[in-house]
């Protein structure tokens, strides 16, 4: 599972003052994001309903120029995976202001989680990462995609590359890996 973070270039410390500014101001502050479906926008009608709150969101296409929205400050905060705004973040042109979740991300130090902010990430989609087969494969070849893929997250260079882009691994597989779909099912559906 890839944590979604949000960024901001403005004065906000954690996402609970983002959400304070926009219940005092329903509406006037916004969100750059992908499609309408996607990801980061399905989290803000979920954080906009946990919360009371309410701003807008703009879509585009490309990363880049979700970025480039923020930090030309046509757009307030962002959601994202860490690798898409880690180097902004080195540089100091923004700020990591939340995890989404209960995990800390060693990416961004400073960046509490939702949790210990006091906003309920378990209810919050999460952005994933998956292996896909046909309905019908081979158990075989379900069972042997399973096990290369579990050995490969015990590796060396797995954990270098999930620490290096921010990227919290969990390895579920059947029945834990179904549950987890429809968890996440029913929080989009929801």
């Amino acid at each position: 599972a890839i944590a979604p973070n949000l960024m901001t270039n403005l004065p906000y410390d954690t996402l609970t003052d983002f959400i304070e500014d926009a219940k005092s101001q329903p509406d006037q502050l916004v969100q750059s994001g992908g499609s309408s479906t996607a990801n980061d926008a399905l989290t803000r009608l979920v954080l906009q309903d946990q919360e009371d709150a309410s701003w807008k969101f703009l879509s585009f296409e490309e990363t880049g120029s979700r970025i480039t929205a923020l930090l030309r400050g046509d757009a307030d905060i962002m959601m994202g995976a860490a690798s898409d705004f880690s180097e902004q973040v080195r540089a100091g042109e923004l700020k990591a202001i939340a995890v989404i979740g209960s995990e800390p991300l060693d990416i961004f130090p400073d960046a509490t989680t939702t949790d210990e902010q006091g906003i309920e990430g378990g209810d919050l989609p999460v952005q994933f990462r998956a292996i896909a087969g046909a309905p019908n494969m081979p158990d075989e070849a379900v069972q042997q995609y399973q096990d290369e893929s579990g050995e490969l997250l015990e590796t060396e260079d797995w954990d270098a590359i999930a620490e290096e882009n921010g990227l919290v691994t969990d390895g579920s597989t059947g029945d834990d890996f179904a549950s987890y779909l429809e968890e996440q099912t029913t929080i989009v559906g929801d």
